[in-house]
């Protein structure tokens, strides 16, 4: 599983999320497959994943993204937020 600055920003988010909500959601029996899974992952990988969440979370709520006006006037779009490893800032969109 990629956690490092080329790999998909929601995978990460995605395991952040369950693994902060667990004692809600895991009585939920259609997640029971993704506790399990997370469940076989290797601690390393575990940790990696969090990290990778913090960081995404931290960079979203940094001064220089995260402009209230901005979010409710013309709504969130994570695509202007985040950079790909390696993009300078022409290649946003």
């Amino acid at each position: 599983m990629k956690t490092d600055n080329g790999a998909c920003l929601f995978n990460a988010l995605y395991w952040d999320h369950h693994v902060r909500n667990e004692g809600k959601l895991h009585g939920n029996p259609r997640l029971g497959p993704v506790y399990r899974t997370w469940g076989r992952m290797k601690d390393e990988t575990k940790a990696a994943n969090r990290d990778s969440a913090a960081r995404t979370l931290n960079a979203l709520l940094h001064p220089r993204f995260f402009h209230f006006q901005t979010l409710v006037g013309y709504g969130f779009a994570i695509g202007r937020l985040w950079k790909p490893h390696g993009a300078d800032a022409s290649d946003r969109r």
